[in-house]
Parts: structure tokens; C-alpha cells; sequence
């Protein structure tokens, strides 16, 4: 005679199945839906933080310039993405302040003579591209700093 259950566990075929076997299986599905969700990009998962990135610039005197190389620098940077700022060595603000490098063309010497020189016809900023700063606008001891809007200060340093 059968009769009512008192244990509405789970079961298969009619078999009950062990705790301890519904948690592996529901572990198991769990992982299987993480996986296909990473797989299709709905989830992305980066080890980036901001402030990470970095560009290597070496500065030294051209003319009457500053010449400020860019040695190496990750690539996806662009031109509009990565500002200059100037300050003085007793940190006032010079007429430099978060300025895009794509706005420092030679017509604009006259505003902040400064000139940014791509190698890579306007796309990303690239190893050996450089930024010219008049050395009269901008005195040794004038701090400068490269940033983007999302990792902030990427590089800096002080004209000598």
C-alpha cells in the first residue's frame, strides 16, 4: 500500500535523490550558466584599474623647445583622449590646463605654443610621436602631466 510522502524531496525516475547530490547538480548548472554568459560577453571581467596605465616619456631640450618623446604608451590611447596640462614650478596653473593633444596643431602655436606630432596620421598616440613646448612659455621647473578622463594621471614630470 502506498501512501502519501513525507519527504517531497527530488527525485528521478522515481528515486529520490541526496541532499548532497541536488547541491552538486545545482552547483554544476550554476557553473554552466556562468560560463555561456562570459562566453557570449554579456559579463566581462578586466584586471584594469584606474591609474594603471602609463606612458614612458623622455624629455630633453630641442632648440629652443622642450621636446617631450613618447617612448612607449599602450596602444588604443588617441589623440583626443589624452590631455597635457603645465603648471609652474610654484604650481600655478600656466595657460596649459587639461588641453587635448589633438588641439596642439601648428596653428594653435600661437595659443599654447606647444605642438603635439603624431607619427600615425591622427590615430592612436604612438612610440616615437612627440609634444614641442616653447622653452620661453614654459621655464625649466614647469611641471607637466598626460591624463585621460578615465585612468587620470598617466604620466608626469618636470621640464629641466
Amino acid at each position: 500500500m502506498s501512501g502519501p510522502l513525507t519527504d517531497a524531496g527530488p527525485s528521478v525516475g522515481g528515486r529520490k535523490l541526496a541532499r548532497s547530490t541536488v547541491i552538486l547538480l545545482s552547483g554544476i548548472a550554476g557553473s554552466i550558466v556562468l560560463v555561456v554568459v562570459v562566453t557570449l560577453g554579456l559579463m566581462t571581467s578586466c584586471a584594469c584599474a584606474p591609474g594603471v596605465l602609463h606612458i614612458d616619456v623622455m624629455v630633453e631640450p630641442a632648440g629652443s623647445n622642450w621636446s617631450l618623446n613618447i617612448v612607449r604608451v599602450p596602444v588604443g590611447i588617441s589623440p583626443d583622449n589624452l590631455t597635457l596640462t603645465l603648471r609652474a614650478g610654484d604650481s600655478v596653473l600656466l595657460p596649459m590646463d587639461r588641453i587635448p593633444l589633438s588641439h596642439l596643431t601648428e596653428p594653435y602655436w600661437t595659443t599654447y605654443s606647444a605642438v603635439y606630432e603624431g607619427t600615425s596620421s591622427g590615430r592612436d598616440v604612438a612610440a616615437g610621436d612627440r609634444i614641442l613646448l616653447s622653452m620661453t612659455a614654459y621655464p625649466a621647473g614647469s611641471e607637466w602631466n598626460l591624463a585621460t578622463a578615465i585612468h587620470g594621471s598617466v604620466s608626469r614630470g618636470t621640464l629641466a
